[in-house]
């Protein structure tokens, strides 16, 4: 990740694009690899640092359209 990081730095895409794209992966790769197969209630209690950061709050909240996001 780190590597596509820099390569889009120097290929001058902006930092916002950079940023939801990071954002949107460790969304989708949480969802798929921890949560894999396993349902979901209707209220989703997101915890740790990384929900400071509300790019990924935004990820989250795109991925789990309909659910109730609690943090």
């Amino acid at each position: 990740m780190g590597q596509a990081v820099a390569t889009a730095q120097q290929e001058g895409l902006p930092l916002d694009i950079i940023l939801a794209s990071l954002s949107n992966s460790i969304a989708k790769n949480y969802l798929s690899k921890v949560v894999a197969n396993r349902k979901l209630g209707n209220k989703v209690i997101l915890t740790g640092a990384v929900f400071y950061n509300n790019a990924v709050v935004s990820a989250f909240h795109k991925q789990l359209r309909g659910k109730h996001l609690l943090f």
